[in-house]
C-alpha cells in the first residue's frame, strides 16, 4: 500500500516513524526523501541510548581538515 500512494506521489506518514515523499529528479530518477518524525530524531540522538559498534570511533571530533 506504501508504495502504491508514493508512486501515485502522493506522500506516506508513518506515526512515530516520518514521512516518505517520492520526487523525481532532472534526469528522471525517482526518489524517496525521508523526514524523521520529531519522536525519532529526539530517541536518537541521547547518547547513551545507542549500543551498535561504531566505525572509525577514533575519528570523532576530528576537523575537516584533519
Amino acid at each position: 500500500m506504501f508504495l502504491a500512494f508514493n508512486n501515485r506521489g502522493i506522500p506516506v506518514k508513518i506515526s512515530g516513524v516520518g514521512t516518505f515523499t517520492p520526487s523525481i529528479g532532472r534526469h528522471g530518477d525517482i526518489r524517496h526523501n525521508f523526514r524523521a518524525a520529531k519522536e525519532l530524531k529526539k530517541g536518537s540522538t541521547v547518547a547513551d541510548t545507542y549500543h551498535g559498534e561504531i566505525i572509525n570511533r577514533e575519528r570523532i571530533g576530528l576537523s575537516d581538515e584533519e
